[in-house]
């Protein structure tokens, strides 16, 4: 404040005769200093006037990265050097014409750098943020990383922290749904245990508005990573979640109970925990082999028991080795995968083990996980309710290696109706040629070799809940594959041919046309041909859909039998006039 009455100063000091330089320190504004001020012994030195010009200002936004929107409280901090000169806090976005910004604070003209803190988030730091005399720099932005991003939509989750008594609605800005298993039905937010985030627990998850993406900047207590962790299961289905920040491989997990403590695999071979974990990933349960944080699971157990989770993390071991089995014909498994547009459901298999159970084992069997209503994801299951040790749906129904034949049932469910949906067994080349497997479509009542096709599609008829199938498994070294009664029947002149002809079991066949030079002329596709009479119906076109002149061609019926074997048949086919 001014130390004269009529303003004319406001600083003064008394010093010793000589030369110096007088500038302004710690102030907003800037200001040149003065410089060569001459002090006479005895003599008040005059009119030292400084002219503080108006401070250069800074403003930006500080905002979550997730759903861009801004974020009040982080601490903004303005360094030159190492040193913080000036210090913020954001607050709610505000807007200047089209420009949107949370922060803003005056500084002398210089080149900066400028940070922002805020715990349960992080940022990089802007560096050379020059601002000029007058000017406000603006766009400072900082976009602040979560400490985590959920998935949009419908996701299985956990987290690796302790909330305790911290509701989930204080984790979060935008409304939400929570809900995990509690022995025998799901429990909802904010009913516990789908209060709030516990250690090894997993949860369905989902943002009310499915265009918004769930952030959570609350970081709770970690496990202690000093020794493994104990995680109680209950008989039945247990929804879990890896309770380290650090990946953990499934096999690795060993098992207690009342009896003694077992490695993964002895435990499901005692049946008391299954050895398949599984994920919910784009709508659909599929098998995993490495536990994530953040991400959710399921697990099935068969009695009361302890997963001791080690407290390392480790590499698995690639999941087509886990799964892998040997090429003969008592010990093999093959994929079964149910696919409609985007939807795919392929967590599915079949086979045959020297160590398996026809009825219900552990250590070889695949029950699926139970399914939250609104999921209404595609379905392939192998219904057991027949299995009283567990009943219900199952992914992976291997039997013993005794009997040469065997019979898998399933259903397929939740497919649109009108929408074509494919049946395929991408791995059908791991099942031994002499293995014959044979699809049927009960509802339909058509079968097909699987051996010499890819898939089967089919469409899920108006109201149909589900559609029923079966596959069989019998030896395909019992008789020789042959084609009798070969013979070709005109229609009306102009339209074709029935083309009728025998097969001694059932085959892949294919029908085509020549000339009687041999040039090809047409071939005419059948998936699979049954064992006894076939019929196949010519158009009377070749293959670019033109009709062919009357007169006398040739056909040949060319089969190929489950183990890989072909035969062909020819005879002539009249075209009349």
């Amino acid at each position: 404040p001014p130390l004269a009455n009529n303003g004319t100063y406001d600083f003064k000091t008394t010093l010793p005769a000589g030369t110096y330089t007088v500038s302004v320190i710690g102030s907003k504004f800037s200001a040149e200093s003065k410089t060569g001020v001459v002090v006479e012994p005895g003599k008040e030195t005059k009119d030292v006037n400084i002219t503080l010009s108006a401070p250069a200002t800074i403003s930006g936004r500080a905002y979550n990265k997730s759903d861009n929107t801004a974020v009040s409280g982080v601490t903004i901090e303005v360094l030159k050097g190492d040193t913080v000169v000036a210090t913020a806090t954001t607050g709610p976005a505000q807007k200047v014409g089209t420009y949107e910004y949370n922060y803003k604070i005056e500084l002398p003209i210089g080149t900066y750098t400028v940070r922002a803190t805020k715990s349960g988030y992080k940022s990089n730091p802007v560096s050379n943020v020059a601002v000029k005399l007058g000017e406000e720099t603006k766009n400072a932005d900082f976009p602040l990383e979560p400490l985590f991003t959920f998935p949009r939509g419908m996701a299985l989750v956990s987290a690796p922290y302790e909330y305790g008594s911290t509701k989930a609605g204080d984790l979060f800005n935008i409304p939400f749904r929570l809900a995990t298993w509690n022995g025998d039905r799901y429990v909802m937010y904010p009913n516990a245990p789908a209060d709030t985030f516990h250690l090894g627990r997993g949860y369905f998850m989902k943002a009310e508005d499915a265009e918004k993406r769930l952030s959570l900047t609350v970081q709770g207590t970690p496990a202690d990573t000093t020794k493994p962790y104990l995680l109680e299961i209950r008989t039945g289905w247990n929804m879990i979640g890896d309770p380290f920040t650090f990946a953990v491989n499934w096999t690795g997990v060993r098992v207690r109970d009342e009896t003694g403590e077992y490695s993964l695999q002895e435990a499901a071979a005692k049946n008391i925990v299954s050895n398949i974990l599984w994920r919910f990933i784009a709508g659909q349960y599929e098998m995993a082999f490495t536990m994530q944080p953040w991400q959710g699971y399921w697990v099935r157990a068969f009695k009361n028991a302890t997963l001791v989770i080690p407290n390392t993390t480790t590499s698995a071991a690639p999941a087509a080795a886990q799964s892998r089995s040997a090429n003969t014909s008592g010990n093999w498994k093959v994929k079964i995968v149910a696919s409609s547009g985007e939807a795919v459901d392929g967590s599915n298999y079949i086979g045959v083990s020297p160590g398996a159970a026809d009825g219900f084992d552990a250590a070889h069997d695949a029950e699926k996980p139970p399914v939250l209503p609104e999921m209404n994801a595609l379905n392939l299951s192998f219904p057991h309710t027949d299995w009283q040790a567990a009943p219900g749906g199952y992914a992976g129904d291997v039997r013993s290696a005794g009997s040469k034949t065997q019979v898998w049932e399933f259903t397929v469910e939740n497919a649109s109706a009108g929408q074509p949906v494919t049946i395929s067994w991408p791995d059908m080349q791991r099942v031994p040629k002499n293995v014959r497997l044979t699809l049927i479509d009960v509802d339909a009542n058509r079968q097909q070799t699987m051996r010499t096709t890819s898939g089967y599609t089919f469409r899920m008829a108006q109201g149909a809940a589900s559609r029923r199938f079966r596959i069989e498994s019998s030896d395909a070294r019992s008789g020789t594959l042959m084609i009798t009664g070969v013979a070709a029947t005109p229609l009306r002149a102009g339209t074709g041919s029935t083309i009728s002809f025998s097969l001694s079991q059932e085959a892949s066949v294919e029908v085509s046309v020549y000339t009687l030079t041999g040039k090809k002329l047409r071939s005419v596709a059948r998936p699979s041909g049954r064992a006894g009479g076939n019929q196949v119906v010519w158009d009377g076109k070749d293959q670019q859909g033109r009709a062919v002149p009357a007169g006398s061609y040739l056909f040949e019926v060319r089969a190929i039998g489950p183990t890989g074997e072909t035969v062909k048949a020819v005879n002539m086919l009249p075209v009349p006039r």
